[in-house]
């Protein structure tokens, strides 16, 4: 299971690797982050390239930590279920989560064990086996519950399919860039796709707050469609098998349809003296001190003025 699980992992290093670099350059963020890129990110590949490379002295390690967190998770009062489906359908599942849990512990759920460290803001190059550059640019943005995270929102989309879709795909020669705010995390994240560029990347990331502020199209028409374009993103149809996945979500995150109301509100009344302040505001200040992750090969890396701390993968 370790070696399928580390070629697995390798062979989705480069197919996404704007993924993998902005989750590393996230991890610097906060405490969630920092979780989930110990959990799905580059440290996971470690992880994996070390239990492959030391299975024999990291076995009984492994085995230990595996049955603690199999005790940890067996509680009854740990579950949480979601159903989509006819009255029918409804009774079956539940029966069958009765016959299943009816095997779980009543114990109280606790708390995990161990500190989470937030390592400091970085900026780091990994070198992989790769001709192109992944890049990734995080920074700490505001929460979901902020009256500003609608404008972070717009913003997003608006400065990838606009700015850096122009700077950074069609004269950079990239496939991809983007642009994006997490809402739970309070992150937001600049990546590029197959780049064949590095420093002139992260500049135009670093010049994100002067286009905003300078040229961004704001005007009344460009506004209501663009407002019109991320609304557009929250009202997708949803089929059974992903609808029962968000209201799950939504009630571990604690989205309640009137919270959910009033961001739909602060969205559709943006104007552009909001929207600029708000990047002036959250983003702006934080840009220069940000975090930074660029997967390339060594020779890319080094051949770059972006002054990266290399790291083997």
């Amino acid at each position: 299971m370790i070696l399928q699980g580390k070629v697995h992992m390798h062979s989705r290093l480069i197919p996404g690797g704007s993924y993998y670099a902005g989750l590393y350059a996230a991890r610097g963020v906060s405490r969630n982050t920092a979780i989930s890129e110990r959990m799905r990110g580059i440290s996971q590949i470690r992880l994996f390239d070390r239990l492959a490379r030391d299975f024999s002295a990291e076995a009984p390690k492994l085995q230990e930590k595996l049955l603690r967190i199999r005790d940890f998770l067996l509680s009854r009062n740990r579950v949480t279920s979601s159903f989509v489906g006819d009255k029918g359908a409804s009774d079956v599942v539940q029966n069958w989560i009765e016959e299943t849990l009816s095997g779980f512990a009543e114990k109280t759920p606790g708390s995990v064990s161990g500190e989470w460290q937030t390592p400091p803001p970085t900026r780091v190059g990994i070198a992989v086996p790769a001709d192109v550059a992944f890049s990734g640019l995080a920074l700490p943005a505001i929460g979901a519950t902020d009256p500003r995270a609608a404008a972070l929102l717009f913003l997003g989309t608006q400065l990838s399919f606009g700015y850096m879709w122009n700077e950074i795909r069609v004269k950079g020669g990239a496939y991809g860039a983007s642009a994006s705010y997490d809402l739970m995390d309070g992150v937001f994240s600049f990546t590029s796709y197959r780049d064949p560029q590095i420093q002139n990347t992260l500049d135009v990331f670093s010049g994100s707050p002067a286009h905003v502020a300078k040229e961004m199209n704001l005007s009344t028409t460009a506004l209501e469609q663009a407002i019109i374009g991320t609304v557009k993103n929250l009202d997708r149809p949803l089929r059974p098998e992903q609808a029962v996945n968000v209201a799950l979500l939504r009630h571990l995150q604690g989205s309640t349809l009137e919270r959910r109301k009033i961001f739909r509100q602060q969205l559709l009344s943006l104007t552009a003296d909001k929207i600029r302040g708000t990047f002036a505001e959250v983003i702006a200040p934080a840009i220069d001190t940000s975090s930074v992750c660029v997967i390339s090969s060594r020779e890319k890396l080094e051949g770059s003025e972006s002054r990266l701390a290399l790291e083997d993968l």
